[in-house]
């Protein structure tokens, strides 16, 4: 707005409206006819098309997709998985032995109220939902620009004034969790292989989306996040001296990544914290002779959790390219060898890289 108003009192009304129609005509010709769309040179027509019609309508089109490949009892199973951790995080912070009573009780409440949402979106998880939402936009007939124009504004108002729904893209295949209103997301999208299959075993399904799930529940509680309370407001609700405890265990995962500052501390925590979160739930959850070697992989249980928390950073390049995040193989193997489940899985020596002597473990709860 500071912006607007600077440019405002330089041009003036007359140039800012000439301004803003340019932009209007810039933006909106490549949709009128295919001669104007092919001067377009960032993408092809057909991805033109395909974008304009994703930012109108995205689940009725994504639809024809997801809805066959992550079914309501795909999200219901993965629903189910994400209460259950929640569950024992809790159990987690209850028997934290350096939170004290106030800043424990703060950080119990705030995982209690957190909500989950899981798979699509209420007004759009299934194909009736999605006829009854969508059945007042027009139907293309011959010319497209109209009509998806006139598509476009019922979604943007749809968007600006329904707030009975939580909405989000499933575009991307990627959760998250939203500070503000303490919840975290994860879209249907991302409730497939190789982070999440029906048919897969707990360990595979714990160690994959289950760590996905805790690494967002944990970014409530990384530097940024433990600012934040249950209710989404910004205030500190730690004592003074569990800060500083809670700033030793910040300090010790920057040691066992070697990170030379704190850029990459938030993700780093959420990685650690919620991979002991996801191994927990993950044990509270099998018994005994679910533990036992899965004859068909040679890898037991245990083995496979680790396996499968660690699948989802495979890449052809060993370093990371987004900004805050350590590489993909510190991602997979800085949290792992600080558990010494790890170890003791993989018969690792003790002191040796991937099994740290107790003393040169980091923890977390």
């Amino acid at each position: 707005m500071e912006y607007l108003n600077k440019l405002y009192a330089e041009i003036g009304n007359e140039r800012l409206s000439l301004l803003t129609a340019w932009e209007l005509v810039r933006t909106l010709s490549p949709f009128t006819v295919p001669a104007v769309a092919h001067r377009h040179k960032k993408q092809s027509l057909q991805e033109l098309c395909l974008d304009a019609v994703r930012n109108a309508m995205e689940v009725p089109l994504l639809s024809w997709y997801l809805f066959p490949e992550v079914t309501s009892a795909s999200v219901g199973m993965a629903l189910n998985m994400a209460t259950h951790i929640k569950a024992t995080t809790l159990e987690l912070i209850r028997r934290s032995p350096w939170l004290d009573g106030a800043t424990k009780n703060a950080a119990l409440h705030k995982l209690y109220a957190m909500t989950l949402h899981v798979g699509y979106p209420r007004y759009f998880n299934s194909t009736r939902a999605i006829d009854r939402t969508y059945r007042q936009y027009p139907d293309i007939a011959g010319s497209f620009f109209k009509p998806w124009l006139e598509a476009m504004n019922m979604t943007i108002t749809w968007i600006t004034t329904n707030h009975s729904s939580i909405r989000y893209s499933l575009v991307h295949t990627n959760a998250a969790f939203w500070h503000m209103r303490n919840m975290i997301v994860v879209p249907a999208t991302i409730l497939r292989n190789p982070m999440f299959s029906r048919t897969a075993p707990p360990a595979y399904n714990y160690g994959g989306l289950g760590h996905v799930m805790t690494h967002e529940m944990m970014h409530g509680f990384d530097r940024s996040g433990s600012r934040w309370d249950a209710h989404g407001e910004f205030r500190n609700w730690w004592s003074p001296d569990t800060r500083i405890k809670y700033e030793e265990r910040i300090s010790c995962l920057r040691r066992s990544h070697n990170a030379s500052n704190a850029n990459e501390d938030t993700e780093n925590t959420a990685d650690f914290a919620g991979l002991v979160s996801a191994y927990n739930a993950f044990l509270e959850l099998v018994d005994k002779e679910q533990l036992k070697q899965y004859a068909e992989l040679n890898y037991g249980a245990e083995q496979l959790f680790f396996i499968a928390a660690c699948v989802k950073y495979c890449s052809q390049s060993k370093n990371q390219s987004f900004s805050g995040y350590a590489s993909w193989q510190n991602r997979c193997n800085v949290p792992i060898r600080n558990l010494d489940a790890f170890g003791e899985a993989f018969n690792c020596p003790v002191g040796s890289y991937m099994r740290p002597k107790p003393a040169d473990r980091c923890a977390f709860w």
